[in-house]
């Protein structure tokens, strides 16, 4: 796994407040999940399930990733909590940022460039 990868995982800057990052939900000690019922998410949002676990997410043989299976792929699962409104909130809803807004700040991010 690549150094901007695991850097990635962990940046608050990658939600819409600066106060969520992935492993705000799938901790580590966890299974890279979560105990909670249902994860918190920006400004109040919580998901609608429990955390999945990725360890061995990458070997896993799933045709599809989420509880409601709306991800064909590994590669098409990883933008889907940031531009969910309730998790990372890049939603392009209700006043918020979409993902051309992420982009942008993160072009002002000097570790991304």
């Amino acid at each position: 796994m690549k150094i901007l990868e695991i850097l990635n995982f962990y940046d608050k800057n990658l939600s819409s407040n600066n106060n969520i990052s992935c492993a705000s939900c799938h901790k580590q000690e966890f299974a890279f999940s979560d105990t909670a019922l249902v994860s918190n998410g920006v400004l109040g949002g919580l998901t609608t399930r429990h955390t999945m676990r990725l360890v061995n997410a990458r070997f896993s043989n799933e045709l599809k990733f989420f509880w409601d299976e709306r991800a064909a792929s590994l590669e098409l699962q990883t933008t889907q909590p940031i531009t969910n409104h309730d998790e990372m909130g890049f939603s392009g809803q209700l006043g918020r940022g979409n993902i051309n807004t992420l982009l942008s700040k993160l072009q002002g991010i000097d570790y991304y460039n």
